[in-house]
């Protein structure tokens, strides 16, 4: 608990106001405010039972007893205790005084003249234009309203102009559909017309042919007749039929030996391919070769997949081979399974964790076998921080059992351990402290020896990796030292031995590549040889077969020669003559009726096609006819579309395009009703309307275009003309008033200060404040002052009233700029400032320094000299600058109101006469000074003070004391 208060007094009549703290151990802090009349301070109880400190809620039930009031927030209390000071200001969120009253308390070097006239002087009074504001809002509103209808209006123009040409390729399709009717009803008539054409042509050639098959059949019935008769006479002829019978077993065997003729050439063609695929000749029988061709394709493929395994072996150790020659170029060796996981999982868990293999280094190669020997899996060991052994041990503990061997040494229990002399540490190197520690706790005993010496040591081994330990000898296996890990040189000769071993890898995948090709290359000659085997051994007998054939072919022939064939030969030529003759008319005959039944079926089909076109025709009728009854308005239109179409282009041209146009009118309307269906969600998301997207009701859209351009637009434009009155007139009557009102007041109250530091020096120096109009401000001062100049209710309005061209100008800049600008933008807050309106600097008059142009006093401006000034020059215009920013603060009520000023380590640079300067000019304006001041200040300031306290601290506590000089 802490309590601090203050007690204010005027005559007797006086108030007291304190804050209370209290402080909690889990580091809140709380804040509690009171004030109250006739409470004098040493009557206040903060101590209870024990002489404990009071809580608040005990301290709050005391002094609410005596009529105090405790406040509910600190602005409200800041509020009331400045009112009570004498000090009332109308902003709640800001208050100057407090802020000058805690500044003056901690002094800040003054840099800038401008920004301390701002913050101490002038009073933070920005132009209220709340209720521009509303004019403002309202004229940005109506404007905002008149865009969005324009917006909507042009929106909408778009909607209802693609709703019109939807409705126009609609019109276009329903023309078309008519054009279409009209096209199938002049065709189907052209369609009758050539179909009865094409049926009187048919029934003329059906009749034509009729006649020319009755005179033919007729002749081939005699031609028949007489060949009967030639018949019967060559059956009654011996020699004819002994020819016959011959002649027919001799085309017999002619086929016969054909067939057999190519079984023997494919069993030759066979036979020499074979002998090729197996590079030898084939027995004559080829069931003899069967079996070893078998064999020798069953060994082929056994020694392809012998080489393919091979290859692809030595392919997948090249590929491993290559990636760790690729991990070490990289400096990552590689290193056993279970080391490497528990490694990963200490680092997932920020726990660094490194190899002993990295940090060992053997210096003598001679001593690698032993030391790779001896060590063994312990070149893998992990050696971490020993502050992280007990959280690496659970880390290590809770990987599944499959992560085993692996060596974490506690170094923590191995710091100190010493090598011996001789001992195989000595011959490993590192800059690893932890790795140092295990080498010496883990090989430090284990002695270099010969075989001579080995038994002597209690724990030794020679080059020749031969152990001594616990009295017994045992050669180490030569793979456990075979590949070395230890150091940079392990990684050398690794990488040397992978580059031998990738050549020899390469090789042999190439060598057993080749194998495998050639072994796959023999075993398909095998496999080729053995199907054309099975087929020889089925065509073999086919050779013999074609002997025996050729002499029974031979024999006939010499029978049918030996024949006699005069008397029966002029019988057969006129029984082929007459055969022929047959043939040829019964070829015709067919031909002729094949015709003519052709001929009768497109007869029978033309009947029926005009019977069919003769329906559709008058379907074609009724079609036009509904149509017209259909679209009675558009008929005419319809017609003259149509008329225009065909005589353009034929009816034939005019139906091969209508699909492809009916198309693109269909394909049209789907885009526009697409676009259509855009613009319309578009205008409903911007507008937030809920208008049809369908085309086909845009009449609701014709209906609110027109009310937004007959009637909400110039009402909205009326709103934007009366708007602009209404900001106009509040900016003439109350922003230019009220601004040339602070602009004056700030003149004023410059004016005032000047009076009293003119009467005033401190040491040679002389002060007084200079404003300057700034030249960018300067056009908007002119202004301001010559708009306050016109007086308030006059017809018109501001700008109306301002003759000169350039003023009335500058006038409209200025009026735009503040209602185009954001309302709550650094440029408007700086144009409603009247404080952003000057330069502000403080002038310094050397008294004893005369100008010898001028004759008068030397003056120079602080804010160019601030910086070459001494520490006493630089803070004398600090402390008048302070008094002139209190001086506002009560000058209207200067009998009213607590004049209070602090400062802490004040005047610490400044000199006696200076001091005393300022003491008297505060004097002078009737400043209440409080002051801290070092020791070496007392001499100096305590004179001019009405009481002096002198403060002594000793360790904890401060003890304060009356201080006062002598008589």
């Amino acid at each position: 608990m802490a309590q601090v208060m203050l007690e204010f007094s005027d005559s007797g009549a006086g108030f007291s106001a304190g804050v209370c703290v209290e402080a909690f151990t889990d580091g809140r802090l709380t804040e509690h405010f009171w004030s109250g009349a006739g409470i004098p301070l040493p009557s206040v109880e903060v101590r209870g039972t024990g002489n404990l400190p009071l809580l608040f809620r005990q301290f709050r039930d005391l002094i609410a007893a005596r009529n105090a009031q405790v406040y509910e927030s600190k602005k409200l209390y800041l509020r009331e205790f400045t009112a009570k000071l004498g000090v009332w200001k109308r902003m709640a969120e800001y208050n100057p005084y407090l802020e000058a009253f805690t500044r003056s308390v901690s002094f800040t070097p003054l840099v800038s003249v401008d920004k301390f006239v701002c913050d101490y002087i002038l009073e933070d009074r920005p132009v209220d234009i709340s209720l521009m504001k509303e004019n403002l809002e309202s004229y940005k509103e109506a404007d905002r309203q008149a865009r969005g209808a324009v917006l909507r209006i042009e929106a909408l123009k778009k909607i209802s102009a693609k709703a019109g040409e939807w409705r126009n390729y609609l019109g276009l399709i329903l023309k078309q559909e008519y054009l279409k009717l009209w096209i199938e009803r002049d065709l189907e008539e052209q369609k009758q017309a050539v179909l009865s054409r094409q049926r009187k042509d048919a029934e003329a050639k059906a009749a034509f042919l009729e006649k020319e098959i009755t005179a033919l059949t007729a002749d081939r019935f005699e031609w028949d007749h007489e060949r009967q008769e030639t018949e019967a006479s060559l059956a009654g002829n011996d020699a004819h039929l002994l020819y016959m019978r011959i002649e027919e077993r001799i085309g017999r065997l002619k086929l016969e030996l054909a067939g057999e003729l190519k079984k023997a050439e494919r069993y030759t063609l066979l036979r020499t391919q074979c002998e090729s695929f197996l590079d030898r000749p084939l027995q004559e029988n080829p069931d003899a070769d069967i079996q070893a061709v078998e064999e020798g394709e069953r060994n082929s493929r056994a020694e392809k997949e012998a080489c393919f395994r091979q290859k692809n072996e030595a392919g997948a150790a090249l590929q491993e081979a290559l990636a760790e020659l690729a991990e070490l170029e990289r400096g990552i060796p590689r290193y056993p399974e279970g080391p490497t996981t528990l490694r990963s999982a200490l680092e997932k868990v920020g726990i660094a964790a490194h190899f002993l293999a990295d940090a060992a280094e053997v210096i003598d190669p001679n001593w690698a076998d032993a030391v790779e020997g001896w060590l063994n899996t312990l070149r893998f060991a992990l050696l971490v921080d020993p502050k992280e052994f007990q959280r690496a041990l659970e880390i290590y503990d809770s990987l599944p059992r499959s992560v085993a061997g692996v060596f974490l040494p506690n170094l923590a229990k191995m710091r100190g351990t010493a090598s011996k002399q001789g001992s195989l540490a000595e011959l490993v190197k590192t800059t690893s402290p932890y790795a140092r520690m295990y080498i010496d706790y883990s090989i430090g005993e284990v002695m270099r020896a010969d075989i001579r010496s080995l038994k002597t040591f209690q724990r030794a081994i020679t080059q020749e990796c031969m152990t001594y330990s616990s009295h017994t000898a045992s050669r180490i296996r030569e793979d456990v030292y075979r590949r070395h890990y230890l150091g940079q040189a392990a990684r050398k000769e690794r990488k040397e031995f992978l580059a031998l071993e990738t050549d020899r890898l390469r090789r042999e995948r190439e060598g057993a590549a080749v194998q495998e090709q050639r072994a796959a290359e023999g075993e398909e000659r095998f496999r080729r040889a053995y199907r054309s085997l099975i087929e020889l051994a089925h065509l073999f007998p086919a050779v013999a077969i074609c002997e025996t054939l050729k002499a029974e072919l031979a024999q006939g022939e010499a029978e049918l020669a030996a024949i006699d064939t005069k008397g029966f030969k002029e019988l057969e030529d006129k029984k082929a003559a007459l055969s022929l003759r047959i043939r040829e008319a019964d070829k015709r005959l067919i031909e002729l009726s094949e015709t003519l039944g052709g001929v009768h079926q497109t007869i029978t089909g033309y009947r029926m096609d005009q019977e069919t076109s003769a329906v559709a025709l008058e379907e074609r009728e009724g079609a036009l006819r509904a149509f017209g009854e259909t679209h009675p308005m558009e008929l005419g239109d319809c017609e003259a579309y149509t008329q225009e179409k065909i005589g353009k282009s034929s009816i034939q041209e005019q139906s091969a395009t209508y699909e492809a146009t009916l198309k693109g009118f269909k394909s049209r309307v789907e885009t526009l009703q697409r676009e259509y269906h855009n613009l319309v969600q578009i205008y409903d998301r911007d507008f937030n309307a809920l208008l049809s997207v369908e085309p086909s009701e845009s009449a609701e859209v014709d209906r609110l275009l027109t009310r937004l351009e007959t009637s909400e637009l110039p009402e909205y434009r009326e709103k934007i003309a009366q708007a602009r009155r209404d900001a106009e007139r509040e900016f003439k009557d109350h922003f230019i008033a009220r601004l040339h009102e602070s602009i004056e007041e700030a003149r004023e109250s410059f004016r005032e200060i000047n009076e009293t530091l003119h009467a005033l020096s401190f040491g040679r120096d002389q002060y007084r404040f200079a404003l300057e109009e700034r030249s960018d401000r300067r056009g908007q001062l002119e202004i301001v002052k010559k708009a306050a100049e016109i007086p308030t209710g006059e017809d018109g309005g501001l700008f109306t009233q301002i003759a000169d061209p350039a003023e009335l100008k500058a006038a409209q800049t200025l009026f735009e700029r503040i209602l185009n600008a954001n309302l709550d933008s650094p440029e408007l807050r700086s144009i409603c400032d009247y404080r952003t309106y000057f330069h502000y600097d403080i002038k310094i008059k050397d008294t004893e320094v005369m100008d010898q142009t001028t004759g008068k006093g030397v003056e120079l401006s602080l804010s160019k000299v601030l910086r070459e000034k001494s520490g006493g020059e630089s803070q004398t215009p600090y402390y008048v600058a302070i008094a002139a920013s209190f001086y506002r603060f009560y000058k209207s009520r200067p009998e009213e109101t607590v004049r209070l000023v602090m400062f802490d380590e004040a005047f610490n640079r400044m000199d006696d006469e200076r001091i005393s300067k300022i003491l008297e000019f505060y004097r002078q304006m009737n400043l209440q000074i409080i002051s801290a001041v070092p020791t070496e200040k007392i001499e100096a300031i305590a004179p001019r003070m009405d009481r002096t306290n002198l403060v002594i601290r000793h360790g904890y506590s401060a003890f304060v004391r009356d201080f006062h000089r002598k008589p």
